[in-house]
C-alpha cells in the first residue's frame, strides 16, 4: 500500500518555543511532543524521532524495540542536571503491506479516517483517562479538568517503558492522522472529520488542521501528521 503524506508543525499562540518533533521515511511516521520546560522537551522529543527512525529503517526493528531504545537514551541524558526531567510522548505509526502498526506512549494519538469515520486508535496515558476508566468522572467532565494534560507516561521519565501497539488493516482512502495534544485539545473530532473530509490536498488539510487549533487558541504547541493510503 502506497502513501502520500501532509505535515505540519507550529509553535501556536502561547509557548516560545517549539517543543514538537516529527519524521516521515518509507515506511513509518512518528510525532514527539516533549516536555520539561527550557528546551529540554525539544531536545527530548527531537531524539526520540531520530532514534525511533533510526531503529525502524537502520536496524530493522518494531515499534516497541523502537520506542524502547529511545527511552534508554533519553532516561540516560536526564541523569545529566542539565536535562534532569525531560522526556516525551511519542505517537509513531510503521506500515507493513496493508497493516498499520501504531503505537503510543503518552497523550499523542493516532486516528484513523475512513470513509467519513474518525476513530481514535490510541489511548491516553494520562491521568484524566484513568479517572475515566475507573468510573471516577465522564469523558465531558474530563474535558474541564485543569490537570487534563497530566500525563502518567512518557518515554525517558523512567528507566523501563510500557508501550501500547495496535495493528490495523488499512484500506485504499484510509487516512491515518498522528497529532500532538495541541491539537486534540483545541480541535474538536468533529471539526477535524470535517477536514479530512474535505476535497483538497493532504498537505493542505494537515495545515488546515494546525490553522484552526490556533484559531481556537493555539494553546500548546501543535503537530499533525496525515497518511493518506492508495493501492499499489
Amino acid at each position: 500500500m502506497q502513501y502520500k503524506f501532509g505535515a505540519m508543525s507550529d509553535v501556536g499562540k502561547v509557548r516560545s518555543n517549539n517543543e514538537d518533533s516529527y519524521k516521515i521515511g518509507q515506511s513509518y511516521a512518528i510525532v514527539a511532543d516533549g516536555m520539561g520546560g527550557h528546551k529540554k522537551g525539544e531536545v527530548a522529543s527531537k531524539m526520540a524521532v531520530d532514534i525511533i527512525s533510526d531503529f525502524v529503517t537502520e536496524k530493522k526493528c518494531g515499534p516497541v524495540q523502537a520506542i524502547e531504545a529511545a527511552n534508554k537514551e533519553i532516561y540516560k541524558k536526564s541523569s545529566k542536571a542539565e536535562f534532569a526531567g525531560m522526556g516525551t510522548t511519542t505517537v509513531m505509526c510503521i506500515i507493513e503491506e496493508d497493516k498499520a502498526l501504531i503505537a503510543n506512549v503518552g497523550d499523542s494519538r493516532g486516528y484513523l479516517f475512513r470513509k467519513g469515520e474518525l476513530k481514535q486508535i490510541t489511548k491516553d496515558h494520562s491521568l484524566v483517562q484513568k479517572l475515566i476508566d475507573d468510573g471516577e468522572i465522564t469523558e465531558e467532565e474530563a474535558e474541564m479538568r485543569a490537570d487534563k494534560s497530566v500525563i502518567l507516561r512518557a518515554v525517558g521519565a523512567d528507566r523501563d517503558i510500557k508501550v501500547d501497539v495496535f495493528e490495523n488493516d488499512i484500506s485504499e482512502g484510509d487516512i491515518i492522522l498522528l497529532c500532538s495534544d495541541g491539537l486534540t485539545n483545541c480541535v474538536e473530532k468533529e471539526e477535524i472529520t470535517k477536514t479530512l473530509t474535505r476535497d483538497i490536498s493532504i498537505q493542505k488539510k494537515a495545515e488546515e488542521l494546525v490553522k484552526n487549533a490556533n484559531k481556537n487558541g493555539g494553546f500548546d504547541n501543535i503537530t499533525a501528521v496525515l497518511l493518506e493510503f492508495r493501492k499499489v
